[in-house]
């Protein structure tokens, strides 16, 4: 074929072989070094972002009330948001900003939605006017009763609120939280003895906080005897089942029970069980 080109052709064809066996020994014979990004000297920017703007993961039983405006870096932190997204909370606050309501958490650009759907229904806002009425004490809208004595304030523990009890001495946003859902439980406590365990047992606690707690068994809410079910009456963290079964047998054998007293001076409940529960169900 190659005999076949005109004399032109022929030169042209091997000056082209040999132009390609020069380039093919230039690149066998000369090593060109590329110098590559040491990549240990890039900037760690990755764990920057995931360690400062990402919210840690928390479970939703270990969330508590909180206020934005009061709540403080540790508070925030537990609360699962980042050293990052904490500072800017409270930067904003000294800065002059003010949370009017659970909405504003949102005009911290840290604070990502995810954060905010998480933390929602934890957000309580104390009214601005009414933080600054009193340096101990803020009388809550819609929250507990106060009852004021000589220069004593006093809190109805059946009415009020978890950031109401964080304003008494020895109890936090924890022990509030606990109290809150222990009486969520009980249906209203009877007495202050019963916060006893949330408090460490410890009885100088309750003494202290006997001076400024008021109970109002009234706000209890009872469950007739006369019409509770089973089930209901078990509900009752006094009874055990045989107490619920007694009552049971008690009330199909006079059809009609007319004072919780009967349930004592007939023997169908022991007088320690009697003594708590005659708070919780009526006639």
């Amino acid at each position: 074929m190659f005999l076949n080109f005109t004399p032109s052709q022929r030169k042209g064809t091997i000056i082209l072989i040999i132009f390609s066996l020069a380039i093919l020994c230039i690149i066998n014979f000369t090593s060109i070094e590329v110098e590559l990004p040491n990549i240990d000297k890039i900037p760690k920017l990755t764990k920057f972002f995931k360690t400062e703007y990402k919210s840690k993961t928390i479970e939703q039983d270990s969330l508590f009330i909180f206020d934005p405006n009061t709540a403080t870096k540790t508070e925030l932190e537990k609360l699962g948001l980042s050293h990052y997204q904490s500072n800017q909370i409270l930067n904003f606050r000294k800065s002059g900003g003010f949370f009017y309501k659970k909405e504003d958490l949102q005009k911290i650009y840290s604070i990502k939605p995810l954060d905010y759907n998480r933390l929602e229904s934890f957000i309580k806002i104390i009214e601005k006017e009414k933080r600054d009425q009193s340096k101990f004490y803020k009388d809550y809208k819609n929250t507990s009763q106060i009852y004021k004595n000589k220069n004593e304030i006093y809190i109805e523990l059946n009415s009020t609120d978890s950031i109401t009890l964080c304003e008494l001495p020895y109890i936090g946003a924890k022990r509030a939280n606990k109290i809150i859902h222990l009486r969520t439980k009980l249906k209203g406590f009877h007495n202050l003895n019963q916060i006893k365990k949330i408090l460490d047992s410890d009885s100088i606690y309750i003494d202290a906080l006997k001076k400024q707690i008021k109970i109002d068994t009234n706000l209890i809410e009872k469950l007739n005897i006369n019409t509770a079910t089973y089930s209901q009456l078990k509900e009752i963290l006094f009874f055990d089942s045989y107490d619920v079964k007694n009552i049971l047998n008690y009330r199909k054998l006079v059809s009609q029970i007319n004072s919780i007293k009967e349930l004592k001076d007939n023997d169908v409940l022991p007088q320690h069980t009697y003594e708590n529960v005659k708070f919780y169900i009526k006639p």
